[in-house]
């Protein structure tokens, strides 16, 4: 099959590989989606922090305070659709790289795979898969 290439980290599947290698290549490329999903939380905690202290300034702010910390809250928007965007990348290239290395009991289970990656494209779906996917 080749080299994989996910968040920088060089894997090797082949089908000549036993089921075990691949395995552990799979469960390797799920503790990256998980960091990721991590860091994609992390970020969106620090965002409501901040959110939330800027709130505060705004109420005893004079007008050019209120409109730097306006210009602020629209940056953190800005962070946090890269980030969603960026999160959503790395989810739908490495779930698709772990269908591609799944060994396939049959076509209906690989069709399955694929629209389930599909899925991706939407932003509630992604969410909703965040909430449901194991630590």
């Amino acid at each position: 099959m080749g080299k994989t290439y996910l968040d920088g980290v060089r894997v090797t599947s082949s089908p000549s590989k036993s089921y075990d290698e691949n395995l552990v290549t799979l469960m390797t490329m799920k503790e990256q989606l998980k960091r990721a999903i991590d860091e994609y939380l992390n970020l969106q905690f620090l965002a409501l922090d901040i959110f939330d202290q800027l709130s505060d300034t705004k109420e005893r702010a004079c007008l050019s305070d209120y409109y730097l910390c306006g210009l602020a809250v629209d940056e953190i928007a800005e962070l946090n659709a890269c980030c969603t965007r960026t999160v959503k990348r790395k989810l739908k290239t490495g779930l698709e790289k772990i269908e591609k290395l799944s060994p396939r009991e049959d076509e209906e289970q690989h069709h399955e795979s694929r629209e389930k990656a599909k899925k991706f494209d939407n932003a509630d779906s992604f969410l909703e898969a965040m909430a449901r996917f194991e630590y």
